[in-house]
C-alpha cells in the first residue's frame, strides 16, 4: 500500500500521471430527477486489481444505502473511459450518486465519516493511488448539487470528514480567530464548525444550510449562552453575598453600651414600703 493516501487537494495539485493513479471523488449529473445508482469509470488499461477495487466500491455504496433506509440502490457497474466517452487519463472516477438524488445525498451528509471510509477500504490495497477531490482546475468545479454545492466541494467535504489535510491549531487560529484569511474550502469550513473554531451562524456565510444541518456544532446563540452562564466561583460569591446580607452565620449584635445612660437617680422615701404593702407581703419584711 506504499504511496496510498486520501487528500483534500484536486487534480490541480495532483496532476494525473502514469504510475500514480488518481481516484477522484466525483458524483454523477442527470437532467431528469429520477436517476439513481453508483458506478465507477476506470482507465482503459485498468488492471484486474483496479477493476476489483471498483466493483468493491460499488457494492459498499449499495450496502451503505441499504443500512440507511434506501432499498434497492442500483449498482450501474464499472465502465472504461472509452465506454463512458468521458474521463481523465490515469484516473478512476467514482460516481456514487446523481446530483438529483437528494435521498442518497442526505444519507451521506448525516454519516460523512462512514461514507468516506468506503473509499479507503475499497481502494486501500492499490499502491501509488491517491484519493483526491474532483475537478478543481481553474474555475472547473464539476456538476452542481443542491446539498453539496458542487463536485469539488463534495470531495473536499469527504476528505475533511476522513481527517485529510488537518491544519495545526496555530494555522486554524490565524485563519478563523483573527479573520486575516479567507474561510477556506467548504470542507475546511465544516471542519472548523465541528471543532468550534466557527459557529454555524458564521459558517452560514460560506456554505449551505443543508450542509450545516449535518454538522454537530454550536450556533452563535448557544455559544454566547454558555459564555454568559456564571461559573462555580461566580455562584459561590453570589451565595456568600446573600448570606452576608441576610445575617446568616453572624453572632447576634450586642447592645450599644456606650449609648446607655450611666446616671443613677435617687429613689423617693417610703417608695419600697408602699410597694410591699400593695403586694401583701409587707409583714414578711
Amino acid at each position: 500500500m506504499a504511496g496510498f493516501g486520501l487528500f483534500s487537494g484536486t487534480r490541480e495539485q495532483y496532476t494525473p500521471e502514469e504510475g500514480k493513479l488518481n481516484i477522484s471523488m466525483d458524483f454523477n449529473a442527470a437532467a431528469r430527477g429520477t436517476a439513481r445508482g453508483t458506478e465507477v469509470i476506470v482507465p482503459d488499461n485498468a488492471s484486474p486489481e483496479v477493476r476489483a477495487a471498483a466493483e468493491r466500491y460499488n457494492q459498499m455504496v449499495a450496502n451503505f444505502a441499504r443500512r440507511h433506509g434506501i432499498e434497492d440502490y442500483p449498482v450501474r457497474g464499472v465502465k472504461t473511459r472509452s465506454e463512458n466517452q468521458r474521463g481523465v487519463p490515469f484516473t478512476v472516477h467514482t460516481e456514487p450518486f446523481f446530483n438529483t438524488d437528494l435521498e442518497m445525498q442526505r444519507a451521506i451528509l448525516a454519516n460523512p465519516e462512514e461514507f468516506a471510509s468506503i473509499y479507503t477500504t475499497a481502494f486501500g490495497g492499490l499502491p501509488e493511488a491517491r484519493i483526491i477531490a474532483p475537478h478543481g482546475v481553474g474555475k472547473d468545479r464539476g456538476a452542481t448539487s443542491e446539498i453539496f454545492g458542487d463536485e469539488t466541494s463534495f470531495g473536499e467535504y469527504l476528505a475533511s470528514a476522513a481527517g485529510a489535510g488537518q491544519a495545526t491549531p496555530e494555522a486554524r487560529h490565524r485563519q478563523y480567530a483573527l479573520g486575516s484569511r479567507g474561510p477556506g474550502t467548504t470542507g475546511q469550513v465544516l471542519d472548523a464548525v465541528r471543532r468550534g473554531d466557527m459557529t454555524k451562524s458564521e459558517a452560514g456565510k460560506y456554505v449551505s444550510e443543508e450542509l450545516l444541518e449535518g454538522v454537530k456544532g454550536g450556533s452563535a446563540y448557544d455559544i454566547l449562552k454558555r459564555e454568559d452562564e456564571p461559573s462555580f466561583l461566580d455562584r459561590l460569591g453570589d451565595a456568600a453575598a446573600y448570606m452576608d446580607f441576610a445575617g446568616i452565620g453572624r453572632a447576634p449584635e450586642q447592645p450599644d453600651f456606650p449609648r446607655m445612660s450611666m446616671r443613677i437617680n435617687p429613689g423617693r422615701q417610703n417608695t419600697g414600703a408602699r410597694a410591699l404593702q400593695r403586694m401583701g407581703i409587707a409583714s414578711l419584711a
